[in-house]
């Protein structure tokens, strides 16, 4: 599910995500599963920076620990998705910082 309401981010810094819904998590939070972030990298050069052409680049995917909403501290478990998106772009800013070296 993508919690950032499917919006394609189009920032050149990987960590500058946009705003998570909220309430794109509350069937997690209601039914207990964890939430998996995700950090995707190298998807732009597949498509967007050479439209109309598609072109192989090096893609990269990572998955976080998961997220048991029901067990973060109170002033997380009030905005999880704000909490989600500092998850996934701390995991993004290690694979920038992975990438430069």
């Amino acid at each position: 599910m993508d919690i950032s309401g499917g919006t394609r981010n189009e920032n050149q810094d990987l960590t500058d995500l946009l705003v998570f819904h909220e309430g794109s998590l509350k069937i997690a939070e209601k039914s207990g599963c964890p939430v998996i972030p995700v950090a995707i990298t190298g998807t732009a050069e597949i498509f967007e920076r050479h439209f109309p052409l598609v072109r192989p680049s090096h893609v990269v995917i990572r998955y976080g620990e998961p997220i048991y909403l029901k067990e973060l501290p109170p002033e997380k478990k009030k905005f999880p998705g704000a909490y989600t998106r500092e998850v996934i772009a701390g995991m993004l800013g290690e694979m920038q910082k992975g990438q430069d070296s």
